[in-house]
Parts: structure tokens; sequence; C-alpha cells
């Protein structure tokens, strides 16, 4: 186990004094560092003061600087990195943590600092899985989100029933707030050994990441932070679970074992269906909602409005939906007005479907979704199936929840529009966006098809477009633990 030493001057009405913070790094670790902390007289506190090197079990690592005060059960904590001045920024204002969130500062301060391998061993080290493991399980968990509960509650399932013994389940907190790696392994009980490592994804991006991600935390962090993982634990396949998706557990457990028969049927990157999912709600519907239901959400398709982010309507697109509605007309209708198209972010064009930009659709979608809940959310399925798009009726994935070669993202990951285009394939513009437009074109050339899971009962309730978004979460998310706690489960 190692040993994080921190340079700290305790401040009491008698002083300032000196010591050394040792810090273990197990869970119970760092509960005692909150609750050692919070023994400090309350006329004073804790300062941090890092001009020092932190040190690392006995060797000094890169320098950095935070200072923290404590004050009323809160750290005020100032940051500025090393160097920051030279190059012209200034030091963040001074910001408050609560005591129970530094362990999580704690281990912000270490993935800013350290190697790759000193900072797995250091994240790592509390989660001692066993077994050879060919899968890296990747969730990415920012604040406040709540999906991890009932997931969690999934995977025991599949777990009991002798499934997911090749995965290995790497959590990527995006926040000192959402830091609660003992509240995951009590929420996975039993399955707690497929816990293997609790992240803090703030780390910029490694070798891979242009410097000018090191400034500010954006989406890249969680996708470099996934590959640098995958790479160093030699992964075959990369199950990458945004924290907004809900999957029964014969879902989750087919997708783990999913990837040597993907790759036998051709398969560049494999979806579940989710009930909004571009290009899967069609497919969800046609497998899970009555004729009734489906005509019902056909027919909002057919006469919505498109609205984009800042609530901009896209009259061009709104021309495009198809009278009787039938997707795969409407994505190939799609791509071709979008092809060659210079302006604006593609992945929008490609997914500009009325199940996300109509609010009205997308909150009937997530409805008739709620009400098969307590049917569909309990089925162990044994005929999950591969659906595979040989015939490219689909152009685009949007990739909530995906299943892809490990060697395969990596090459999406080293490509140049990564490193310095916006990740849509446009050299030269300033913002980083996400990982999703390659994923599709680096499927796209090397032959591959976009893949679907039969029988696969996803919920992702909403999208950061549409408004209520938190609610409509919470919505599903107590719908799910409803159906759970009524079986005891």
């Amino acid at each position: 186990m190692s040993i994080i030493k921190v340079p700290v001057t305790l401040i009491s009405l008698a002083g300032e004094q000196p010591f050394t913070l040792t810090w273990p790094t197990s869970v119970q670790a760092d509960d005692y560092v909150a609750l050692a902390l919070g023994r400090s007289p309350e006329v004073g506190g804790v300062r941090f003061n890092l001009e020092r090197p932190i040190s690392v079990d006995g060797r000094a690592t890169a320098k950095n600087m935070r200072l923290a005060s404590y004050m009323k059960g809160r750290l005020n904590v100032k940051v500025c990195h090393m160097g920051c001045a030279d190059r012209g920024f200034e030091c963040l204002p001074q910001v408050f943590v609560k005591l129970e969130n530094l362990p999580g500062m704690l281990h912000s301060v270490a993935s800013q600092v350290l190697s790759l391998k000193e900072l797995l061993m250091i994240e790592e080290a509390p989660f001692q899985s066993s077994g050879s493991q060919d899968v890296g399980l990747f969730v990415n968990q920012a604040e406040g989100r709540k999906m991890w509960q009932a997931n969690c509650r999934t995977w025991r399932s599949a777990w009991t029933r002798g499934f997911l013994r090749n995965v290995g389940m790497h959590v990527l907190c995006g926040t000192v707030e959402c830091w609660q790696p003992r509240g995951w392994a009590q929420a996975l009980a039993e399955a707690s050994p497929l816990l293997r490592g609790f992240h803090f994804r703030g780390r910029p991006g490694g070798e891979w990441a242009r410097p000018k991600m090191r400034d500010a935390y954006n989406y890249l962090h969680k996708v470099y932070s996934m590959g640098e993982i995958a790479r160093e634990h030699a992964y075959s396949y990369i199950l990458s679970f945004d924290d907004d998706v809900l999957l029964p557990a014969s879902t989750i457990a087919y997708l783990a074992n999913a990837g040597e028969s993907s790759r036998a049927q051709g398969c560049g990157v494999v979806s579940p269906l989710l009930q909004n999912g571009v290009p899967m709600t069609e497919l969800w519907a046609e497998e899970f909602l009555t004729p009734h239901e489906r005509r019902r959400l056909f027919e909002c398709f057919e006469g919505s409005q498109i609205r984009g982010p800042c609530d901009a309507r896209h009259e061009v697109v709104e021309a495009l939906l198809p009278k009787g509605w039938d997707g795969p007309t409407y994505y190939r209708t799609l791509a071709a007005y979008a092809k060659g198209k210079e302006t604006g972010p593609l992945n929008y064009r490609l997914v500009g479907h009325p199940v996300r930009f109509n609010n009205t659709c997308g909150a009937l979608a997530l409805g008739l979704a709620l009400e098969h809940v307590p049917h569909e959310w309990l089925r162990w399925r044994s005929d999950h199936a591969l659906i595979v798009d040989r015939e490219r009726r689909y152009p685009y994935l949007s990739n909530n929840a995906f299943l892809m070669a490990a060697p395969l993202y990596m090459d999406v990951l080293t490509r140049l529009e990564m490193r310095w285009g916006n990740a849509t394939g446009h050299f030269g513009q300033p913002r980083h966006t996400c990982e999703e437009q390659l994923v599709n074109k680096v499927t796209k050339l090397h032959g591959l098809y976009l893949c679907f899971v039969s029988g696969s009962f996803g919920i992702h309730p909403a999208y950061n477009t549409q408004a209520g978004k938190e609610f409509w979460e919470d919505w599903a998310v107590q719908r799910v633990l409803e159906t759970l706690k009524s079986h005891r489960l």
C-alpha cells in the first residue's frame, strides 16, 4: 500500500505548527483524514502548503501548490499550479470544500502531479480484484447523478448469477463531491470485487492531450483516462457507461461477454437499445412498445419541432422529417443533407432526432419506457443477440453506452483530430467536445459495422439539450429503485 506524505501547517491560538500529514491509500484512511482534520480548533484549522513536492513512498513528485484554511466545518481552498503566473494565468479564487470532501480533494491533487503508474497504484490500492479481466468497464460519474445506486443493484444481480467475472470496473469521478469509494463498495456488496479502481478523471489527458487541456476540465479527460487505464491493464475491450444510463442485469452481462462474438461478426462498436437512443429509439420501440404506444410515439416524431442548444430551432431539419415515420429513411435523408457541409458540429446534424431535440417527444418516450419497467427490469433474458447493420441503414451512433475493442478505441484517441481539432474532424477549431464523431468515423474506416443488442431495455432519461433533465433522471431512478425494492433486490 502506498503512503502519501503532505507537508501541512496547523494554525491555532498557539501559533503555527508544521507537521506531515501521512495519508495511506485505503478507503478507511480517506475517512480518517476527514475525521482527523475535523478535530482542528474552530479558531484555526489546517493549511496545506505544497510548495514542496508531495512525497509518495519517500520519493518526491512534481511541484504543485494548494493552500487551505479550516473554518467552521469547511476548508477554504485556494489553488495555484506552479508556473501559472509565468504563463500569464492567475490563481483560482478561493472556494469552500466540506471536510467530508477532503479525500476527494487529496486525490484531485494527486491526479495532477503523479505519473500514471503511481496514480493507479494509489487509486487502485483499496480494491484488490482477483482473477483475470479482459473487459474494462468505465463508469463516468459526475456530482449529483444518482443512477449509480440503481446500477450497483443491477450489477450485483448479474454478479450473483456468475457473470462479470471478466470485468474490471473503474469509476471515473469528475468532482471532489462524487468521490465516494466506500459508498460504491457498500452498494455493490457481494459484487464489490468487480470494483478495480476509483479514479479522479481530472487527470489532464497524459501524453495524448494537447497542452490547452491542462488549463480546465473538459469531457475528454474522461476519454483519455479510459484509454490510459485500459492500456495499462491490457484490456481487450472497453465498455463505456455514462452516468445517466440504466441497463437491466442481463443486458450488462451480455455486453460484457459480447467482445469475441461482435468481432467475429464485424462489429466496430456495440450499443444497447435505449428508449431515446439515436439511432436505437425505433428499434427499441419495435421490441418493447405495443402497436398503440408505437403509433403515439412515431406520430410525435412526424409533426415535431426540432430545437437544438440555446433553444435554436432547426427548420431545415424539420423539413426532412418523413410523413409516416420510418427511422432508417429519416437517417439516410439526414446523412445526405449533412454530407459535405462544413459548418456546425457534424454530430448534432446526424443525431438531429425529435426524441433528442423535442421535449414533448423525449418525455413521451421516457414515460412509455417507465410504464414497462416493472415487467422488463427484473426479466433475465437469455435471448439477447447482435443486430448487425450490414446494410448501413444507420449512419451515426450516439454513444451513451458502448462496447468497443480496445485497439480500435486507441485508434480513435491517437488521431490528430482528437489532439488538435475539436473531435468533429475540423482542424484548428478551439473547442474540444467528445470522441463520439471519431468513434463513428474510425468504425467506418476499418470497414466495420454499428451493432446493437436485441432485447436490451435500456433507459437514458434525457439529453443535456432537454429542459428538466434533472427531473427526468430522478423520475427514472425512482421508478427503477421502486421496482427493485418491491422484489427485495
